[in-house]
């Protein structure tokens, strides 16, 4: 290659690069809006039954968690502080077991409490994650969306980043929110091209479902 061909590549891929960075901040700036508008309760209207692939998170956090119906009372029925005293992995841990158990509003209550006194954790892209699924479940696909993204943006590089990701996705297309879902799934392909497969591939369905080109 000529040094003029070399220049011109690299011309290329600075623009390229750049038109990258360009969407991303649009995304970012949408999803900022979208999570104004999630957290003032503002009327979205649902698109109907939870799809069933959903129902199984696989994760880091001890394997796959399944998501069943709770049959249970939960183990959170007075407000306040739920989490035990113990070390920050302890509490994760004990919220983490409340999901186990399919106690959903006390796995929300503790990962919520969790967050709280925890903001600077390595664990928080990962409590956000289970919190949007406490509620994801229970189709509070607007709670969920708000959990997931938060989640994305405090982690954009955590362990969970493309999972928030792929459930943000996922919820806002339950949300009835296409084109916002189609921009996360590009961000997730764009952003984590070496995602383990399985979640590229639900990525790739979940994208076609909601109508993405």
């Amino acid at each position: 290659l000529s040094l003029q061909q070399v220049e011109e590549r690299v011309r290329l891929l600075t623009g390229r690069v750049e038109e990258l960075e360009y969407q991303q901040r649009q995304l970012l700036a949408r999803m900022d809006t979208l999570i104004a508008d999630l957290e003032r309760g503002a009327a979205v209207p649902s698109t109907g039954e939870l799809v069933m692939s959903e129902d199984t998170v696989t994760a880091d956090d001890g394997g796959a968690v399944d998501i069943v119906p709770n049959t249970t009372e939960t183990t959170a029925g007075v407000a306040g502080a739920i989490l035990p005293p113990g070390s920050e992995m302890d509490q994760y841990n004990f919220a983490f077991s409340l999901l186990r158990k399919a106690d959903y509003e006390g796995a929300q209550m503790a990962f919520d409490e969790f967050i709280t006194l925890h903001p600077d954790s390595e664990l928080t892209g990962n409590a956000y994650y289970w919190l949007g699924s406490t509620h994801f479940v229970r189709d509070q696909y607007r709670d969920a969306a708000v959990a997931f993204l938060k989640g994305y943006q405090e982690g954009p590089t955590g362990p969970k980043a493309a999972d928030n990701l792929l459930k943000l996705g996922v919820t806002l297309s339950r949300l009835g929110k296409p084109d916002e879902a189609c921009a996360t799934f590009k961000e997730l392909s764009n952003k984590f091209p070496e995602a383990a497969q399985i979640l590229l591939d639900e990525a790739s369905d979940e994208a076609a479902s909601a109508g993405c080109s």
